[in-house]
């Protein structure tokens, strides 16, 4: 998972899509996707690059950019690794505070292995981060599954950014691991 640092307070929506975008053979920064879609994520305005994370808002960047995106349920309480969620925390800790972190579904010691584009932002350092799991289950949450289209269109082969070729998907193995939803 590229580690990629937010680039204002407001654009860890838009920083976990370029995560997760590189992986994907499909190099597309913040300020590209902000550039596609001004209205979904406030340009112009003082919180400019917070995107609106919901199913509509990402649904509409994945089309642009050839993936899908679901909305997963509190009953979906098995997740497979490997495979690309984000994580959006609505009421973090009970704190009024939304952050989205990129998750591929691991785990180290029991906490969530993240890639948290606010913690390489604040520290500098290309480090996932570690949230711990009392953390995700004293806040609020969405979680939501990116998947890779397969590019059958040959007129798109070979294009950069968004309409990029397909290089890789995340497939599931055999092993499972709790929801952050539980």
């Amino acid at each position: 998972m590229k580690i990629v640092s937010q680039h204002n307070d407001y654009a860890c929506g838009l920083a976990c899509l370029e995560s997760f975008l590189f992986d994907c053979g499909r190099p597309t920064s913040q300020h590209t996707i902000l550039s596609r879609h001004p209205h979904l994520c406030h340009l112009g305005e003082p919180i400019e690059g917070a995107l609106d994370i919901t199913i509509e808002n990402l649904s509409e960047i994945g089309a642009s950019c050839s993936f899908r995106v679901k909305k997963l349920l509190r009953d979906e309480d098995v997740l497979p690794p490997g495979q690309t969620y984000l994580l959006v925390a609505t009421s973090l800790a009970g704190r009024d505070e939304k952050h989205c972190v990129r998750w591929q579904g691991e785990f180290h010691n029991g906490d969530y292995k993240v890639m948290d584009p606010l913690h390489s932002r604040r520290t500098n350092a290309r480090e996932y981060a570690l949230w711990p799991v009392d953390l995700i289950e004293e806040s609020a949450c969405m979680l939501f599954k990116l998947t890779v289209e397969t590019v059958a269109d040959p007129a798109r082969k070979g294009a950069h950014g968004c309409r990029g070729r397909h290089h890789g998907s995340y497939e599931p193995d055999d092993r499972r691991r709790p929801s952050p939803l539980e």
